[in-house]
């Protein structure tokens, strides 16, 4: 099935530090950062974008003018404001179905030399894959924790702290899998205001609004895209778990996620691969903040979700890049509103039939002169015939 419902394979994500994003290695330099331009070489044509090759270009990143929206009073403090422009005010855009931070991969659901091949990838729920296909799953996510990615690095520290014109860029390598651990904390941070402490909470560019559902759509894109060159399978898919209406945490068991210690009810379960990544990963599933979240949304809190109309707090607006992707994705692009098919797919029908109407009107008109002046000829004919046969009977 085709993504239905937002849920994945999801281990305890552990927050390691204050202040991070993921950056294209090219990027993450002194001069990156002093010229604000992210367009990187691709190895295909040696050209920036591909652009020798009509992949792409490097151009001006235009961002949204729309309001943050009144959660979010302040202006020009957070990074994350406007991204990217922060860091970079020129990237690449890639032309056609070519995708990447260099416009060197495809765009998600093609592939081949000219990205032209469509595939539709299925996503098949976690609870019906078979042992050895449970096994492959936790395998490629275990080769993620040890593996360091080759395309990305994090930043340690804000824009501000590398310097006006980045003499001291503050990056660092990361593990495949630890850098998507990475964004989702970084989208979901608390701003800082300056000083220890000083900090605004009610802030979150990818949660508990209208972004939610595309953020995490093209999260899990770019997580798969990622295990899947990790691992040189194409064909790997991200499985879902349906937890609508779930009375207890199904994928909690060694043979997936990972069950409780025997030894701890707090921790993960020895027998569980997770149990040797670094750290004391949490398995505590019916013992969380209750307060903050009572139970597993049933399907009606889906669907109540789903029908929420209003203004959309800062970072959730349509218009606006998703936080903190390099490629640029913007929300509405992976979210397709009422408002936005009306807009961008009815109204230019409705525009065109108006222009056309008192066309349309004469060929309705002139239609219907036909098929009267038809109808009148088959009329008289049949009227014909049956005389013709009167004839010969009395004859």
């Amino acid at each position: 099935m085709r993504g239905l419902y937002v849920c994945v394979v999801v281990v305890v994500l552990q927050l390691l530090g204050s202040c991070v994003a993921q950056f294209p290695r090219p990027c993450a330099t002194s001069e990156g950062l002093r010229t604000k331009e992210c367009c990187p070489v691709w190895e295909g044509d040696g050209s920036a974008c591909g652009a020798m090759s009509g992949r792409g270009f490097c151009t001006e990143v235009e961002v949204s003018e729309e309001p943050h929206g009144p959660q979010y009073p302040h202006n020009g403090i957070d990074d994350r404001e406007r991204w990217p422009l922060a860091f970079f005010n020129r990237t690449c855009r890639c032309a056609g179905n070519y995708d990447g931070v260099n416009c060197g991969e495809c765009r998600f659901g093609y592939r081949g030399p000219g990205c032209a091949e469509y595939r539709e990838a299925v996503r098949r729920n976690i609870l019906s894959l078979s042992v050895a296909e449970q096994q492959k799953l936790i395998s490629y996510l275990n080769l993620a924790k040890n593996t360091i990615s080759a395309d990305y690095v994090i930043a340690t520290g804000t824009r501000a702290e590398m310097g006006a014109d980045g003499e001291e860029p503050l990056f660092s390598d990361i593990n495949t899998y630890d850098l998507f651990v990475w964004m989702h904390y970084y989208v979901s941070r608390d701003a800082f205001l300056g000083g220890p402490g000083n900090v605004w909470r009610d802030i979150d560019f990818a949660h508990e609004s209208a972004a939610f559902l595309p953020w995490h759509r093209v999260f899990l894109l770019l997580w798969e895209r990622e295990i899947q060159k990790m691992a040189g399978d194409s064909n790997f898919t991200i499985p879902y778990w349906d937890w609508r209406d779930a009375e207890a945490c199904d994928v909690c068991t060694d043979a997936l996620m990972g069950g409780r210690s025997a030894f701890d009810p707090n921790l993960i379960s020895p027998a569980s691969v997770f149990s040797s990544w670094k750290g004391s990963l949490l398995r505590n599933p019916g013992n969380h903040d209750r307060r903050r979240m009572p139970r597993l949304p049933t399907t009606a809190d889906v669907e109540a979700v789903l029908g929420l109309t209003d203004n959309a707090p800062i970072g959730h607006n349509d218009g606006y890049y998703m936080v903190p992707f390099m490629t640029l994705y913007r929300n509405g692009d992976y979210f397709l509103t009422n408002k936005r098919f009306v807009q961008e797919f009815l109204t230019p029908y409705l525009q065109q039939a108006q222009n056309i109407w008192q066309w349309l009107l004469g060929a309705g008109i002139l239609g219907a002169l036909v098929a009267t002046v038809l109808s009148a000829l088959v009329v008289v004919a049949m009227r014909r015939r049956k005389r013709s046969q009167r004839r010969k009977r009395g004859s």
